[in-house]
């Protein structure tokens, strides 16, 4: 028995419950133990099958925790999404706070400090955008590369053991007119 106060328990996935009380929400195992606290406005399911977070709502303000009921993320920012970086591997995580875009790691390590009017999708690479300049997201999705346009985009097929894998080449130019090939 969790509490003989609670609004609502509503069951989850995995035996998990999202509790309501004095229409606050938190989270709860099977064996009674709190993973989210009752604070939050609105809990949530956020990611993919293989990395799951709960997003987390407190005056119109977002946050993250893990399944296991760990904070990533405390509910200050404005806007949370995900990049997916591939298969099995852990998500970079896009935030939005006061105004300006940053990025954090699945673990709640910030990346990119939130300096960034906006992020975007073009050319097949994430864009950071800080009024006319862009700074692009390599391949892995974790780093950045300050001061490059991409020129274009050439896509090719390789044979690997037996099956077929596209690659894509990215030609880029520097500030200084010079242009480069980046896988």
């Amino acid at each position: 028995m969790l509490s003989d106060n609670l609004d609502s328990i509503k069951q989850l996935k995995n035996n998990m419950f999202i509790v309501t009380k004095n229409n606050l929400k938190g989270s709860y195992d099977s064996k009674g133990k709190e993973l989210i606290p009752i604070k939050y406005d609105k809990i949530e399911d956020f990611g993919d099958y293989w990395h799951c977070f709960w997003k987390v709502y407190l005056n119109g303000l977002q946050g993250l925790y893990s399944y296991e009921g760990k904070q990533v993320l405390p509910a200050e920012y404005e806007k949370i999404f995900s990049i997916d970086r591939g298969y099995k591997k852990s998500p970079s995580l896009i935030v939005k706070e006061k105004g300006k875009y940053g990025m954090f790691n699945a673990q709640g390590e910030r990346l990119i400090k939130s300096e960034y009017d906006d992020v975007k999708f073009d050319n097949g690479h994430y864009c950071f955008q800080k009024g006319e300049k862009k700074d692009y997201l390599k391949r892995d999705k974790q780093t950045l590369l300050k001061g490059i346009i991409i020129k274009s985009q050439i896509t090719n097929w390789k044979e690997e053991k037996g099956d077929s894998k596209q690659i894509s080449y990215f030609i880029f130019e520097d500030n200084n007119g010079r242009s480069f090939l980046i896988l």
